[in-house]
């Protein structure tokens, strides 16, 4: 059996340059290494792919640890015979799934499989835990002992692949939904996109902010449908597709579920490098004349505003800043995003618990760690600010939220908002974006408290 350094699939002779950058070096020889375990599964015969990815686990996590760069992936994929490609797609799938470069309808398959294959995996486990005699489970089975444990466990995962299914479904008359990336990893990270990627000259990001997982893929796939709805609304005809990108882990909601990594920047800065090569795989996939959006919100504005600062992003056409929990004090100004346009919007400071008033009770919060303090919605960043209060006649947003539950209010992304048209135009460049109707203090922590002296019978 042939492996990596075989004539068919040799290793670079040399190293590169010394003249080169020493992480330069250490990235073209890691990129030329994964490309040979491309080729060498793209030459095995029909049917053996799986088997040799099951003899070299290695292989897996090299090429998803240093993936080669999506326009070399792009070159490579194009030359394989249909063949080859259903034999990737099929023994492959969780790398094929997942790697820059390779088309998206290819991506979509490959997902689906691995998707499948682990819904039934949990399935048979816990087929085999309700079948498995009572005597097998004492004393005290593995760390917490118990079927009822164990069952728990995988029902969790179940639970969380199927919501990632669900969100597969077009509703009615709705464009075809395709599993753009899932990973290996617990809870899973994925991305779902609404329309056409391979053809669409228009692709938006959605980045979510804390506490968003693939446990409500539904729900963040939601968001990206309303934002593809509202874009075809405001320019209809057009050849658009959106990504609802869960791509990176969030922070969890301080107290309701861990502590406060919300007020760090560590999660967005491994976001951050996840999002920047998501976008570089649609600029050399799709076409380098595609234009590319990105609409952060919440954390999700912190993580997105550092991709765009780094130097492997494409330069995006607009970056659409709402609820921000703030961006990093190197960033202070729309000119230092690598965009052609910033804009900006939040629903007006409340405070949570306290505020008769509505409007967005936690981004300003987000705002007071010293990592990410700046807020892109005052006049000093540059970007152009929007209004979501609803004083043009559309739906004020009423919450920190970017959906709500009927009856509870509006969040950013809801039907009918003039958060979500004004985004919409934005993206669409259609004009007509209204102006805010307000200003912001920054903090409504000194408006409170001026309000409690000013007005002695004002209390909790």
């Amino acid at each position: 059996m042939k492996r990596i350094g075989d004539p068919a699939v040799t290793l670079p002779a040399a190293a590169p340059a010394a003249s080169d950058p020493l992480k330069e070096r250490a990235t073209a020889f890691a990129d030329t290494v994964s490309m040979s375990v491309l080729h060498r599964l793209a030459s095995a015969p029909p049917g053996n792919v799986e088997n040799l990815l099951s003899e070299h686990p290695d292989w897996s996590a090299l090429v998803r640890d240093h993936p080669p760069a999506p326009n070399v992936v792009v070159e490579w994929w194009k030359g394989l015979d249909a063949a080859t490609i259903a034999a990737l797609i099929s023994g492959a799938s969780p790398l094929i799934g997942n790697l820059e470069g390779i088309s998206y309808v290819s991506r979509d398959q490959a997902n689906r499989k691995t998707l499948e294959r682990e819904i039934a995996n949990l399935r048979a486990q816990l087929k085999a835990i309700e079948e498995r005699p009572a005597s097998a489970w004492e004393p005290g089975y593995g760390v917490g002992g118990g079927s009822r444990v164990q069952t728990e466990v995988v029902m969790h995962r179940l639970e969380n692949l199927l919501n990632i299914e669900k969100a597969l479904l077009s509703p009615p008359d709705a464009p075809r939904r395709s599993l753009v990336s899932m990973s290996d990893s617990w809870p899973p990270l994925a991305a779902v996109a609404i329309d056409d990627l391979d053809s669409a000259d228009q692709v938006s990001f959605a980045v979510p902010g804390m506490g968003t997982t693939t446990s409500d893929m539904v729900g963040w796939t939601t968001v990206a449908q309303r934002l593809y709805d509202q874009q075809n609304l405001e320019d209809p005809g057009s050849k658009r597709a959106t990504i609802a990108w869960i791509g990176y882990e969030t922070p969890p909601v301080p107290v309701l579920q861990g502590g406060f990594d919300v007020m760090g920047d560590e999660r967005a800065q491994v976001g951050a490098q996840k999002l920047s090569r998501a976008l570089a795989g649609v600029e050399s996939t799709v076409s380098p004349s595609a234009g590319l959006d990105v609409i952060g919100h919440s954390y999700g504005t912190t993580t997105a505003s550092l991709a765009l600062t780094l130097p492997e992003t494409p330069r995006v056409d607009t970056f659409v800043s709402v609820g921000s929990a703030g961006l990093p004090p190197a960033i202070d100004a729309a000119e230092d995003l690598n965009a052609e346009r910033v804009y900006a919007g939040q629903a007006r400071n409340t405070l949570p618990l306290i505020s008769p008033q509505a409007g967005d009770q936690w981004a300003w919060t987000g705002r007071m760690s010293d990592r990410h303090p700046v807020d892109p919605s005052t006049a000093g960043f540059g970007a152009q600010v929007f209004g979501t209060d609803g004083d043009n006649g559309m739906y004020p947003v009423t919450d920190h939220s970017a959906l709500m539950q009927s009856g509870d209010g509006l969040g950013y992304f809801d039907r009918g908002t003039e958060s979500l048209q004004n985004i919409a135009r934005a993206t669409t460049q259609t004009g007509g974006i209204s102006r805010p109707q307000h200003t912001s203090d920054g903090n409504p922590l000194r408006s409170y408290w001026e309000e409690v002296i000013q007005n002695p019978g004002f209390s909790l």
